[in-house]
């Protein structure tokens, strides 16, 4: 059996501190491109020489939300309902070369015109948006693994009877979440109680949250947590569901987080106690916003703050931490799930028929090698 060695830099790969911030790179859409943040000196912000660069350029100017699967950005265009993917592909930390910047998926044309709103990835390899014209939830899924989802039956109709839908969150668990324009029910929850991959049936598109202000985007930390952000009032919400019921619909479920954000339009977390947030401001502001003294808010002196500047007109904004920028174990097709469908990458891989871009998913075991040892390592992922 054939030992591949890897290079170096896995050997040497950044340990991760989470005591303060997450250490990891933070993506920011805007009209016609894509810009990376990254923290270069570790002094908690993206305002130094070098520490924000253009990743894409030349896409439409309406871009929307943008979301991260593995090693691939999605990155939503409005007004012609497409989805973008965008793959660093030679790991010289932009996506301007050959085939770096792809059509994902797109809706057909319908009347009235379609305008995609929100933006969410699975660990399935599913990814999720809205239609605010039109008021329906959409699912695109690379079926045939040809690195799109614009074949026949990759996309579908999963929901209806939105009401100008602004954001799309998913929990972990596949859940949901679509923040709404509508003072009535800002929120909804939609759940596939019976398994048939949309949420279409009774009782699988519900209240999630009624009489509060809308905002203008959502996100989900875990299934008992979520953000809401309000550029009129400059606020975020928490919504907490503190009975485990599926909705925030109890007394204080909903409360104010934080304030002081100027127009704040887009946000995410950072996968543990802290949220980015981009701001509609003419400075272009991006704010980090932590709750320091576990108090439950980010209402405290310090705990909102401006990290970035010039990122005007952001559609959206999402945070790759550094640990998972380096790898999914196991994922050797980099679909972004890890499935039997990898077995046939590795063998090509393990026997050296492959020379793969990045060692680093087949070298299951974190040992340095590709090799007979890794095979027990993907036994264990896949069962």
């Amino acid at each position: 059996m054939r030992t591949v060695a890897l290079p170096l830099f896995i050997a040497t790969c950044m340990v991760v501190d989470y005591a303060n911030a997450q250490s990891g790179t933070l993506f920011v859409s805007r009209p016609h491109q894509v810009v990376k943040l990254v923290d270069l000196n570790s002094d908690g912000d993206y305002l130094d020489f070098a520490e924000r660069t253009v990743f894409a350029d030349g896409l439409p100017a309406g871009l929307d939300r943008i979301t991260v699967r593995g090693q691939f950005l999605f990155v939503g265009a409005s007004q012609s309902a497409e989805v973008f993917v965008l793959e660093d592909r030679n790991g010289d930390g932009d996506a301007f070369d050959s085939a770096e910047v792809l059509v994902y998926g797109r809706l057909p044309a319908v009347d009235p015109a379609p305008m995609l709103a929100g933006l969410a990835t699975g660990a399935d390899g599913r990814v999720f948006f809205a239609d605010a014209a039109n008021g329906t939830l959409h699912v695109l899924r690379d079926l045939n693994r040809d690195g799109d989802a614009l074949d026949i039956d990759e996309a579908l109709t999963v929901a209806d009877l939105l009401n100008s839908p602004v954001a799309v969150s998913l929990r972990s668990d596949g859940v949901v979440l679509v923040a709404q324009l509508d003072f009535d029910i800002p929120i909804r929850i939609l759940e596939d109680r019976n398994g048939d991959g949309d949420f279409l049936d009774f009782a699988e598109n519900l209240s999630y949250s009624e009489g509060i202000a809308p905002g203008e985007d959502l996100a989900v930390l875990d299934r008992q947590h979520s953000f809401l952000v309000r550029a009129a009032s400059g606020e975020v919400v928490q919504l907490r569901d503190l009975t485990g019921d599926n909705d925030v619909l109890d007394f204080s479920e909903v409360i104010l987080y934080a304030s002081g954000l100027t127009a704040g339009t887009v946000l995410t977390t950072d996968g543990a106690n802290g949220l980015y947030i981009g701001a509609g401001d003419p400075g272009g502001t991006i704010y980090f916003v932590r709750d320091l003294n576990a108090d439950g808010d980010a209402l405290d002196f310090g705990e909102v703050v401006p990290v970035a500047d010039g990122l005007d007109q952001a559609g959206g904004i999402v945070f790759v931490p550094t640990e998972q920028e380096k790898c999914m174990k196991g994922d050797i097709n980099a679909d972004a799930v890890v499935d039997f469908d990898d077995v046939i990458f590795f063998v090509d891989v393990l026997v050296g028929n492959t020379i793969p871009r990045d060692f680093c998913p087949s070298d299951i075991d974190g040992n340095g090698e590709v090799n007979g040892e890794d095979v027990q390592a993907l036994i264990e992922l896949l069962i």
